[in-house]
């Protein structure tokens, strides 16, 4: 029995996430994920259900990628040795049909070990959503009145530039940020 976070698991399971983020080949990734895995991309229609599905989808999208580069900012690692869930805070640098592409995204990952191999249950990328966008978005869920005024006058000189590059964050207000170029 594997203890929390054996450090040979996590180390296991980080070369796997790298190899998963690197792979430009769909053939290569796909022994990596279980046959009921389920998917949540950025990427449209984002939301695939089986393997079929996860592999159809993503091949697509590699179809056109010439080269493929990464650094992962950030990596949180939980398992007990049956089950993995990791956190990831990604840069991917792409060549995508001879134009540079770049990424910014966090990644959450399950896995779950089936006899000697880590399968990929579930995966979901999603981009960075800005706190003010967040409190927007909530009044436009809740449709509350007082939400939307406040959240209004918090986020309105609240300028989104790319999330690729370095900003210095200024506090404005109750809690909205400002990026400066």
């Amino acid at each position: 029995m594997a203890k929390f976070n054996d450090r040979r698991i996590v180390i296991q399971l980080i070369n796997i996430e790298n190899k998963i983020q690197v792979d430009d080949n769909m053939d290569d990734i796909a022994h990596n994920i279980h046959r009921h895995a389920v998917m949540a991309d950025m990427m449209l229609p984002g939301w695939y259900d089986g393997w079929e599905a996860i592999y159809d989808a993503v091949a697509v999208q590699f179809a056109g990628i010439n080269d493929n580069r990464h650094v992962m900012k950030e990596i949180y690692v939980a398992t007990d040795g049956d089950m993995a869930f990791i956190l990831m805070h990604i840069h991917l640098e792409q060549f995508y049909d001879g134009a540079p592409r770049i990424f910014a995204f966090r990644q959450f990952d399950t896995f779950q070990k089936i006899g000697e191999r880590w399968l990929c249950r579930q995966a979901h990328c999603f981009h960075f959503l800005p706190s003010c966008a967040a409190l927007l978005a909530q009044r436009t869920v809740c449709g509350r009145p007082d939400v939307a005024g406040s959240a209004r006058r918090r986020c309105s000189d609240m300028t989104f530039g790319s999330p690729f590059t370095p900003k210095k964050p200024v506090r404005r207000g109750r809690g909205c940020v400002r990026q400066l170029r």
